[in-house]
């Protein structure tokens, strides 16, 4: 099978090289181009279709931007097609030397060493994160579920039903006037919901937690491994082991590589994307350039944010072809082809992405997008970053979050040491990685500074920047972790034993530090839900079947309603809505419960006043805002 593989590759090279192919191919593409742009529908009718829905002050309908933007999309790309001509021909010419890729430098007992520990890794941190497939959704899990990857319920006035609404595909690959759409992943996942086997239970709800989790687990898992091959790459076997497993501790990978978004591709396309462009830089080879062209648009297409990751990772590939190759002529031609590369991702993207971006625009201009980034927000963002835990407790009746601040009142040696500990593998890792060698030095830049990039944007245009966007930074920055780690277990053991075991055993024991520390993080997000929607659901529900009849026996309502377990809430905002609803209940001979989430400021006022409430119970997520707090109207408990 093998040596099929690489006849195959053999003839493809061959194949390209012919200075009639590749012309073939771009003219035929730009032939394919032209035909469907001609062919496609006139968008007048739908841009009238647009205006009237946002005098409505409803949503426009995809397929109308579809319609508008892809024949746009289509011109971009026949104009792409002549430049790519273009490129091609200054890159095709022959490199006058090439580089070794590096692998062979790597010794095989530590190439053998490296996957064994990533194998390892990789088992017990499935097996370890497994649970938590299967617990509660939470507010942005569900919002992208309703709109773009199953489909929502609706109540049927006629015979008070609910009644399941699936979500056109159109939806799912073009909604995007709510950006929680993550459209490879949202795609992915909706094949996973529509290929599982359904649940004929009467108490499930009509879908299932886990298979649409699954495709972000199986990504999170991989994106170990790809780390792990991108130091081997760099010839830094050890240091990819401390950084698989300091990810794999990482509380924030037991978050995104379980959540049901988009994350998990960017800890995985991050390091294939840094793999590719390092090896299309040292060995000009065709196939790094193409496939870092795809990666850079499946990372768009994952999560639009990871353009903080492209940007300095082109940049910083760039710096590492004017450094390591000696001539401008090879230069000059590697350049062409890195901008050969990405052309051919962008042309991928545009008519895919061009439709969503005008969505995301007009849900900006109606939304309230405004934020101030100040001291408090950097030291969580920093603290979540590095450890994956908060710093400061927001919700003190929580019992399940522990942040930094609450032990460095008790031991403030214990948690200035870790903080020292932590700036100074920091610093060591920058200094391992800028001495080792050129490919590194030229590579700090991007695994540095997307998090920053995030950061920086989101201050000077006052936007709204969540914590859970500075994930973009994690793969790179746990490779600059464990080169400080890896440097400073080598400089505490003698220099015939820095390749050895003692320093092994060195970096193994800071990372058993790590994982202590974070040991309370990841056990409390592997056991209990972000968000107790569901069993706030099941307090008063029976089942959570929208098909089934007993749903109607509670009346429900809710000052933030959770449309996926609980589909026929009444949203109530004012006590007078609170007191409708009740005198609704006692019409219909029913038991009403009320809830809210501790992030509905003037939900507990409201329903203190009203005497005739009585609290059932409150649930605690580990997301501290996430708490539901349930009563019941005392009428009824009679």
């Amino acid at each position: 099978m093998i040596q099929i593989m690489q006849d195959l590759r053999e003839s493809a090279d061959r194949l390209v090289r012919r200075s009639w192919f590749v012309p073939l191919l771009i003219g035929t593409l730009a032939l394919v181009l032209l035909t469907a742009w001609l062919l496609l529908p006139p968008p007048s009718e739908a841009a009238k279709n647009i205006r009237k829905a946002q005098e409505n002050q409803k949503i426009a309908d995809p397929g109308d931007f579809v319609t508008i933007y892809l024949p746009k999309a289509l011109l971009l790309d026949l104009g792409l097609c002549a430049v790519l001509f273009m490129t091609w021909r200054r890159s095709r010419r022959e490199l006058s030397a090439r580089h070794d890729d590096g692998i062979q430098h790597v010794k095989s007992k530590d190439r053998r060493m490296l996957w064994t520990v990533v194998a390892l890794t990789t088992l017990v941190s499935g097996v370890l994160d497994a649970p938590r497939l299967k617990l509660s959704l939470w507010n942005d899990e569900v919002t992208a579920l309703r709109f773009f990857m199953v489909g929502g319920v609706r109540r049927v006035k006629k015979d008070s039903s609910l009644r399941v609404e699936p979500a056109p595909w159109r939806q799912t690959a073009f909604g995007y006037w709510r950006p929680n759409n993550h459209v490879l992943y949202s795609m992915a996942a909706r094949l996973s919901h529509e290929a599982w086997p359904k649940n004929r239970s009467r108490t499930s709800p009509y879908f299932n937690e886990a298979a649409l989790r699954l495709p972000a687990f199986l990504t999170g898992m991989a994106a170990l491994a790809m780390l792990g091959g991108l130091a081997l790459k760099l010839n830094l076997p050890h240091v990819g082991m401390v950084s698989v497993v300091l990810l794999a501790l990482h509380p924030w990978h037991v978050r995104f590589a379980t959540e049901a978004r988009g994350y998990a591709f960017l800890l995985l396309l991050t390091p294939a994307l840094l793999l590719c462009l390092v090896e299309g830089a040292r060995t000009g080879r065709w196939r790094w350039w193409l496939g870092a062209g795809i990666i850079e648009f499946l990372l768009l297409y994952s999560v639009p944010l990871s353009f903080y990751v492209i940007v300095p990772a082109v940049l910083s590939t760039g710096l590492l072809i004017m450094t390591q190759w000696k001539t401008g002529r090879d230069r000059a031609i590697l350049l062409m082809r890195m901008v050969t590369g990405s052309l051919l991702g962008a042309m991928i993207a545009l008519p895919l992405m061009l439709p969503l971006f005008p969505q995301v625009r007009q849900f900006l201009e109606a939304r309230v997008t405004h934020g101030q980034i100040n001291s408090d927000w950097l030291l969580r963002g920093l603290s979540e970053l590095f450890t994956g835990v908060a710093w400061r407790k927001i919700d003190p009746s929580n019992p399940y979050t522990r942040p930094w601040e609450q032990l460095a009142s008790t031991h403030p040696w214990v948690v200035g040491g870790g903080i020292l500990s932590m700036a100074l593998v920091l610093l060591a890792g920058v200094l391992f990685l800028w001495r080792r060698s050129t490919v590194t030095r030229c590579l700090l830049p991007v695994l540095l500074l997307p998090s920053i990039l995030v950061t920086g944007v989101g201050a000077m245009k006052n936007l709204l920047v969540y914590h859970q966007y500075l994930v973009i930074g994690l793969p790179g920055l746990m490779l600059v972790m464990a080169a400080g780690v890896v440097a400073l277990a080598q400089m505490s053991v003698p220099r015939s034993m820095r390749e050895g075991w003692p320093a092994l055993l060195a970096s193994g024991l800071a990372c058993i530090l790590f994982g202590a520390a974070t040991h309370h993080q990841r056990k409390i997000m592997r056991t209990f839900p972000m968000e107790p929607r569901r069993d706030a659901a099941l307090v008063y529900h029976k089942t959570l079947n929208p098909r089934d009849p007993r749903m109607n026996d509670v009346v429900s309502a809710a000052f933030t309603p959770d449309r996926a377990y609980d589909p026929g809430s009444h949203t109530v905002v004012t006590g007078k809505d609170v007191q409708d609803i009740a005198d609704q209940a006692l019409k219909l001979e029913r038991p009403l419960y009320l809830s809210y989430h501790r992030n509905d400021p003037e939900a507990p006022g409201i329903v203190e006043k009203l005497e005739q409430f009585e609290w059932v119970k409150t649930l605690y997520g580990t997301v501290e805002e996430s708490s539901i707090s349930i009563y019941r109207y005392r009428e009824r408990a009679r």
